[in-house]
């Protein structure tokens, strides 16, 4: 079953126009979009998650439409640019997100699996660049969503946790789990594997 579809999606950045993006994320794979800096990977999640309006094509996630108006429902996003409140801890921040989410996995168990129990309540303005990085994809496991939307999720991340992150999209794959995600990170593409899609000035082929 198809968990995303974006079908001849176009749109535009300021008068640049962008697209078309058209490209298909099945339940229990992960699909990689690749490209140089500027490409177009990042706005090609952006609409996969109804940020941005477009102007022609169509975009479905889990079956149902999606735009600014309809966003998508059981998706988990870990986007590059997540704004956080310094003064809030970990444990706060999830649980602003937690009622949004189903009960499980909930706030402990996803800090423990991305490695931020130990900081739990510690607000995130001590945090590393490293660490941000894990909280953000927290947010995203948060409730177990069915589809992963993840924007160079090794950013700031060591070699070590690429590969604990790669093996953890494998487990999520084996559950059914979807992730779309950009990488500029050959050997965490190379452990991920899936199917990559190469976009090139702001379009997919």
């Amino acid at each position: 079953m198809t968990a995303l579809e974006l079908h001849a999606v176009r749109g535009s950045l300021g008068r640049r126009p962008v697209g078309p993006y058209t490209f298909q994320v099945h339940e229990g794979e992960t699909v990689a979009l690749v490209g140089a800096n500027g490409s177009g990977k990042t706005t090609g999640l952006h609409y996969a998650l109804g940020l941005r309006r477009a102007t022609a094509g169509r975009v479905v996630v889990h079956g149902e439409p999606v735009g600014p108006s309809r966003p998508p429902f059981d998706v988990g996003a870990a986007l590059l640019d997540d704004g956080l409140d310094p003064d809030l801890t970990a444990r706060a921040d999830l649980a602003l997100l937690a009622p949004l989410r189903r009960a499980e996995p909930g706030i402990d168990e996803v800090l423990e699996v991305v490695g931020l129990a130990h900081a739990a309540d510690t607000p995130t303005g001590a945090f590393s660049a490293g660490m941000v990085r894990r909280l953000g994809l927290a947010r995203a496991l948060l409730g177990r969503p069915a589809l992963l939307v993840l924007d160079e999720p090794t950013a700031s991340l060591d070699d070590a946790a690429g590969a604990w992150l790669a093996a953890l999209l494998h487990e999520l794959n084996d559950e059914g789990v979807a992730v779309v995600l950009t990488s500029h990170d050959p050997a965490f593409l190379a452990a991920v594997g899936g199917r990559r899609i190469e976009v090139a000035r702001c379009r997919t082929s």
